[in-house]
């Protein structure tokens, strides 16, 4: 899986201006699974859930969960595809955090 979200990528032949890319374990398939102007904000609830970016591509659907690291953790999970074609991943980082990046 990749993922940026702050601007469209590209990766490979399939993955073109997109946000979220899903590419087989051998690299045979690859699949479009989010684009960057789909994006939806959730803010969560300030307490037990976590603010979230959710994407679309065709009949897939992608929820970006955002955890806040106040350290130098930076992680991308993928939690898996459940149920078909709808996927949940956390994004762990400082730009997470309200105002965590906002020097940049």
């Amino acid at each position: 899986y990749s993922y940026n979200p702050c601007k469209p990528f590209s990766e490979g032949s399939v993955c073109i201006n997109t946000a979220v890319c899903q590419t087989s374990i051998n690299d045979q398939y690859q699949y479009v699974i989010g684009d960057q102007e789909t994006a939806t904000w959730n803010p969560g609830n300030g307490t037990s859930i976590d603010p979230s970016i959710t994407y679309t591509h065709d009949d897939r659907t992608v929820v970006v969960q955002l955890r806040c690291s106040t350290s130098e953790k930076e992680e991308f999970q993928v939690f898996g595809e459940d149920p078909l074609k709808r996927y949940t991943c956390r994004l762990t980082h400082k730009c997470a955090c309200w105002n965590g990046c906002a020097s940049k």
